[in-house]
């Protein structure tokens, strides 16, 4: 059988990250490889760690800068709840890690963890081909910090592929370095696919050759294998609405999402993201609950029961679709705007009236109805293409 070990980030304990890995050796296995990941550990795990903890930081600075403006007592009751707040967070991300090592270990096929360039390229040699994707890989910050492990910068005796390979970035952000180094490295690729269509160009004129357009995993595989992984979690809603990965700017609007859809709110977010103070100050009369201590199982459970869902996720999207669901986009973030990979996905599918240019607006997009016939004409007709075209590509 022909062997197919496979880069991602399996590891990040991100729901996005796991299932399109999860799907990703789906599609493998179906056209008949044997599939491995190869279980390779950047320095970019840790970044990403680092990372979650910076964003704590402007909250922190917040609430030092308001002690100085507060009484005695008041001063001590927000230390108190900050203290709270902090082990709480520990709390629902240590459950939630521990379920997200549990998926890996049932659900994923992994090599021993490898940690250099170096074992790295004697991982490789092992297999027939080297499957490079989906999800960000070749985005530049994570390139850096995983020493462009992820464009393979070695030779091989395997086949090197890219399968839905994502930049993440607009073209005109992806630095003149990292350009140089697509160009470089990508020319021993013996087939290049690219979750972004937007990516196809650029990286066809800097290489020379075809590049082909593939979406994420997620998006291909056929639902049942995603609705059965489903895992029932204890919530005391039948219907709700599901907000995820938005920043605290959504909360003042939950009483209105809660009293205009006549339903409760259930909030997929981390934590220190969204305080327990702030939690206390919208949660009036049992309007929403906070969950984050689930993994990808209680996540598609919470997806496929949800009546409606708010977000600005790529996969929170991807997911809404395949168990069609009605869906708005809000921007949030620093830069308040939706992620051109969402927008790419949206054109695909005719869906780019799910995005909110006003959050005035945002109740009647998400009840505005979806022609899933077409949506669903319109992902068939990508995964079809997709299945044919990666046939072709392992033949070569």
């Amino acid at each position: 059988m022909v062997s197919v070990g496979v880069l991602t980030f399996h590891w990040a304990n991100h729901v996005g990250a796991v299932l399109q890995a999860y799907c990703m050796q789906s599609i493998l296995s179906d056209l008949g490889f044997d599939v491995e990941f190869i279980n390779y550990i950047p320095k970019l795990e840790s970044l990403v760690k680092t990372y979650s903890d910076v964003l704590k930081i402007p909250r922190k600075y917040s609430v030092i800068r308001g002690l100085l403006n507060l009484s005695m007592f008041s001063a001590f009751r927000t230390i108190v709840g900050e203290l709270a707040n902090s082990l709480y967070a520990y709390k629902m991300e240590r459950l939630k890690n521990e379920e997200f090592e549990i998926f890996r270990k049932s659900h994923l096929k992994l090599t021993k963890p490898l940690t250099s360039l170096t074992e790295l390229k004697q991982a490789a040699e092992k297999y027939d081909y080297v499957v490079v994707g989906s999800d960000q890989v070749w985005n530049p910050i994570f390139l850096m910090y995983s020493d462009y492990a992820y464009i393979l910068p070695f030779k091989t005796s395997s086949k090197k592929m890219a399968l839905a390979a994502s930049i993440g970035v607009d073209p005109s952000n992806i630095p003149n370095h990292i350009l140089n180094y697509f160009r470089l490295a990508l020319r021993d690729f013996d087939f290049i696919s690219v979750r972004e269509k937007r990516h196809v160009s650029i990286l066809s004129k800097l290489i020379g050759r075809d590049i082909y357009h593939i979406p994420d995993p997620v998006l291909l595989v056929r639902s049942e294998i995603l609705s059965n992984l489903e895992q029932r979690v204890e919530f005391p809603f039948d219907e709700f609405v599901m907000v995820y990965n938005l920043d605290p700017t959504i909360l003042p609007l939950i009483d209105k999402i809660s009293e205009d859809l006549g339903l409760p709110v259930v909030i997929y977010s981390k934590p220190y993201v969204f305080p327990l103070s702030q939690y206390l100050q919208y949660r009036r009369w049992g309007k929403y609950v906070s969950i984050y201590n689930v993994g990808p199982k209680g996540f598609i459970y919470l997806i496929k029961k949800a009546s409606y869902v708010i977000t600005n996720s790529y996969h929170g999207v991807i997911l809404s679709i395949r168990f069609k669901k009605s869906f708005a986009i809000v921007p949030g973030g620093v830069a308040s705007k939706v992620p051109s990979r969402i927008i790419d996905l949206l054109e695909e599918l005719g869906l780019l009236d799910r995005v909110v240019s006003n959050r005035l607006k945002l109740i009647n997009t998400v009840k505005k109805d979806i022609d899933w016939d077409n949506v669903n004409l319109r992902v068939e007709e990508m995964s079809k293409n997709a299945y044919t075209l990666l046939r072709e590509a392992f033949k070569r």
